[in-house]
């Protein structure tokens, strides 16, 4: 269901979407970058860690792939200043694990409580 907010200016009457009455002008500032720098530790953690730090409360989906194969993906909250993010990692992703290094992207997409959206995306070597 939704919901509208009648907003009242100088005697007119604005009618506004619910989605967008809270709205700011700004995205979120987000960075990502990884805890875990080691295969090894993210095999035996079964988790690859990141760190997110932001400078408002933000929910960030990631999703980490080798070409077309997913190794981990996740969907997490984090409050403002950031936090440490686990994303547990894909059946076929336990299986690259046992490689003596891997190449693998990142994307990041990240929201704000006024559905203001920022992404990013980049690579990383885990040996």
């Amino acid at each position: 269901m939704r919901s509208i907010i009648a907003v009242a200016v100088l005697g007119l009457l604005a009618v506004v979407p619910a989605a967008q009455a809270g709205r700011t002008a700004s995205e979120p500032r987000v960075s990502v970058h990884l805890v875990d720098t080691t295969l090894k530790a993210v095999r035996n953690r079964g988790a690859l860690r990141l760190h997110v730090t932001t400078d408002e409360p933000i929910t960030i989906r990631v999703s980490v792939k080798r070409r077309s194969t997913t190794f981990a993906s996740g969907l997490n909250r984090v409050g403002a200043g950031g936090g440490n993010v686990t994303l547990k990692l894909t059946k076929a992703g336990r299986k690259l694990a046992r490689k003596r290094s891997l190449r693998l992207s990142l994307v990041a997409r990240a929201s704000d409580a006024a559905q203001n959206k920022v992404s990013t995306k980049g690579s990383f070597t885990l040996g």
